[in-house]
Order: structure tokens, then sequence, then C-alpha cells
């Protein structure tokens, strides 16, 4: 078989050229180098850097600034509110099953994780206390729990508890589970009601 290129092709390639090799050697070499990248999961980078320190930011702050650095040169930015992670959480299974799938196909070759300590924290609309539990709901509509000061990751399990000890039903009038927000919204309604 036989290839033709141009000269000034030619001449890149020889430029290449470690020793005594030949045009079919460093093409491969190159090829090699290029498949070895494309499988090469990319470098990340944490903000703090301590891997530990990180976790615990991400815990506390649960919102994290993404940069991803692109093959093409490219960077694409994005913020990570993180929910799902919690002490006994694997951060680098979440980031690769999350933040990171499809790596690969999107030619990320760097990530750089950032966790932002939000000094403006929404003020909660309305709160209500439940044993160590603070239940808040957000101007947004959002809610929030809180177990003895430290925000809760996923708060659907200790709304589910609440409104259980409580006698709440957790399904909407379509006979469906509610959502966090219904669910949470019934829960303030009916300890602001005890409340009073």
């Amino acid at each position: 078989m036989q290839i033709e290129i141009y000269e000034s092709t030619y001449n890149r390639l020889a430029a290449l050229v470690k020793g005594f090799e030949t045009p079919d050697a460093v093409i491969n070499r190159l090829i090699d180098a290029f498949e070895t990248d494309q499988n090469k999961r990319p470098e990340l980078v944490f903000n703090p850097s301590n891997e530990d320190d990180f976790k615990r930011a991400v815990l506390q702050h649960n919102q994290i600034k993404v940069e991803m650095f692109k093959s093409d040169g490219t960077c694409e930015q994005g913020t990570w509110n993180v929910r799902a992670i919690s002490e006994t959480s694997s951060l680098r299974a979440n980031i690769w099953s999350g933040y990171l799938r499809g790596w690969k196909e999107k030619g990320i070759v760097r990530a750089v994780f950032t966790v932002v300590e939000d000094s403006s924290k929404p003020e909660p609309q309305e709160s209500v206390k439940w044993g160590e539990y603070t239940i808040s709901r957000l101007e947004s509509g959002s809610i929030i729990v809180e177990c003895d000061g430290n925000a809760v990751p996923v708060v659907k399990p200790v709304l589910r508890r609440v409104a259980e000890a409580l006698g709440i039903d957790q399904n909407n009038s379509n006979g469906n589970p509610m959502n966090t927000r219904q669910l949470g919204g019934e829960i303030i309604k009916a300890l602001m009601t005890k409340a009073e």
C-alpha cells in the first residue's frame, strides 16, 4: 500500500524523527501517543488542595465551582450544587459518575474543583425545630435541613422520618409521593401550627 502526502507534511514528520526512525515508525509513535492520551483520565485539582480538607469544605458549603479544560484548548465552567455527598461518600466516585461522566467524549483533560464559600447564604423565610433538626424554607421554595447546625446533604429521608413521627400523609392530593418542597412545606406548617 502506498500513501501520498504533501512535501510540507513530510517535512513536518521529518522534524519529529528520533534517531533513524522511518516515516512509518514516526507515524506509529504519534498514533500511539495520541491513543494513550485519549485513554488517560483527566487530572483532578482540588481547592483547598488537600483532598480531606476539600471534602470537609464541600460538606460545609455544598457548592463547587468547576472548570473543565478540554483538549481543544477551551474551558467550560459550571457550578456543582453538591447534595449527595456525606462523610462516608467517595468524593472521587461522585466526581467520575457525576460531573465528569463522559469525559472522554467531551475531551476533558483537566478539571479544577474549587469550594465556593458563600458569604451571602440565603436567609430562610420560615424555620421550625424538631429535635436536633432545623427545617427551613428559603425564598426560592427550596427546603434545607440542618442537624445541630450542620447542613444535611440529603434531606428527603429526614423529612420522611419527621412526617411519619408527626402523622403527616406523605402523598399529595393525586395520591403520588410528595416532592421535597411539598413535604417540607407540610412539616413546617404542622410544626408552626403545633407551636401556636
